[in-house]
């Protein structure tokens, strides 16, 4: 049987009539692959001890089975498996046991995710296929493999306005297809020759903003990119672009399959959004550099390409010499917007390269198991690598507040004395969680494993009572 290495780039799903189908885009050496799955059970936990409750809610719902499962909570309790067809069910069913004081545990893991976690698989896999003629990997068997890591084409993204904020133009920097897409300048000018004005980049000129966006589309259906880059791309560049396909009623759709942008609003930061690309990493450099380079945590531009660019110097913006009104949009006003724009572009492809903050990223989603341009979510790494091996010592996770949140002290902290000193010595014990944490055995399941049956030489009492198993 045939086998293909490939790298996830993005995952996703949704509840079809026959059940939940779940897409994962690859990069492989062979180009991009869907590898998609139409046999995916969703599934949540409930105590035993409230059966009846279960059924009389699941009784009456298509393709929703429960089942005595050999695995307990954190209190003990024999746990029941409500297994659906479709992941929506889930929420159903949640919702309903809530209502009638039924606990649930782990409804809301998505299906990609929990596919993911339960075969051990992060970002790197390796795929056996049926037929390899086939357009999409359909059910096949997939297997981890923690050393692949393809080499991924990529675009640089940058956008200009004019004086008064207005949309002019894109630039797309990618090594031998690095295009502008302008607006149509306001006048002629005899013997420039426009489609190279430099032998780096071709210029498109649209009639109106529909058509540029139009011309996007097309320019990622023709070029096909693993990832698009941009200095603040989530937030400035695909946010003003997408304001614009939204006024021009035209859609952005810079997915593999043609799709539009996902945005979700970030609950933590008003006005801030998160966006999935289907088929493509999307990265903002600012935020990959702040996560990958600690010494940069508030660099802008200009900072990091000094220190990562040596010798390379970020050109005066046009507008810097300006009135502050807008001026016509000549020719060599055009030209001058495309080269600081496509200068922008290169440099951010360059940090990526010279930073290597793919190779970073794929590093870390090899590692957590998250979505390779997810940078936060500590809480669903711990997630993805802990639960499923949860299960298999034979408990489910607790919901949160389930488990009483009680203070515990921090480290001693000497009292300074202020003043200047020649000579400091740092001493920072790094490991130190690490060390208590192998010390104390501190363990969610070494800690519900522990009962009243228990011998206590097999226990090793922590801090504030509580008590963890050795074994």
């Amino acid at each position: 049987m045939d086998t293909v290495d490939g790298f996830i780039l993005t995952r996703h799903w949704r509840d079809m009539p026959s059940g939940t189908v779940v897409d994962f885009w690859l990069a492989t050496d062979q180009g991009a692959k869907l590898m998609r799955r139409s046999d995916v059970v969703s599934v949540s936990f409930a105590p035993a001890k409230y059966q009846s409750d279960v059924e009389a809610v699941t009784s009456t719902m298509p393709d929703v089975s429960v089942k005595h499962l050999n695995l307990l909570d954190f209190s003990g309790r024999p746990i029941l498996g409500i297994y659906s067809k479709h992941f929506r069910q889930q929420e159903i069913i949640e919702k309903a046991l809530k209502a009638r004081g039924v606990p649930v545990y782990e409804a809301d893991i998505r299906p990609p995710d929990r596919y993911l976690m339960e075969r051990f698989l992060t970002a790197s896999v390796t795929v056996q296929i049926k037929h390899p003629a086939d357009d999409i990997l359909l059910n096949c068997k997939v297997v981890p493999n923690d050393t692949y890591r393809p080499d991924l084409k990529v675009v640089s993204l940058a956008i200009e306005a004019d004086e008064a904020g207005a949309l002019r133009l894109i630039s797309l920097y990618s090594p031998g297809v690095s295009t502008v897409i302008s607006l149509e300048a306001s006048d002629e000018l005899h013997g420039f020759d426009l489609p190279r004005l430099s032998e780096d980049f071709e210029v498109i000129q649209v009639g109106d903003h529909a058509e540029m966006i139009r011309e996007l589309n097309h320019w990622f259906r023709k070029n096909d990119p693993d990832a698009i880059v941009g200095w603040n791309l989530i937030q400035v560049e695909l946010r003003v672009l997408q304001i614009y396909a939204d006024r021009h009623n035209v859609p952005l759709k810079l997915g593999r399959d043609g799709s539009l942008i996902d945005w979700r609003a970030n609950a933590a930061k008003e006005g801030s959004y998160f966006a999935t690309v289907t088929g493509r990493v999307v990265v903002a450099g600012g935020e990959a550099v702040k996560t990958a380079l600690t010494s940069f945590m508030s660099a802008t531009l200009d900072d990091v390409v000094e220190a990562l660019l040596p010798g390379v110097t970020r050109t005066e913006h046009p507008h810097k010499r300006s009135s502050g009104e807008p001026e016509p949009y000549t020719i060599e006003r055009m030209a001058q917007l495309a080269r600081y724009s496509m200068m922008n572009s290169l440099m951010v492809f360059r940090i990526f390269d010279e930073a290597k903050l793919l190779r970073f990223m794929m590093d870390r989603a090899s590692v957590t198991g998250l979505q390779v341009d997810h940078f936060r979510g500590s809480i669903a790494a711990f997630d993805h690598q802990y639960l499923p091996r949860m299960h298999r010592e034979g408990f489910v996770a607790p919901n949160v507040g389930d488990v009483a949140i009680a203070p515990y002290p921090g480290g001693h902290v000497l009292e300074s004395t202020p003043g200047l000193y020649d000579s400091v010595i740092v001493l920072d014990y790094k490991s130190l969680y690490a060390s208590i944490i192998r010390t104390f055995l501190v363990d969610p399941v070494g800690m519900a494993a522990v009962n009243a049956n228990t011998d206590e030489a097999q226990i090793i009492a922590g801090i504030n009572g509580t008590r963890f198993s050795r074994t």
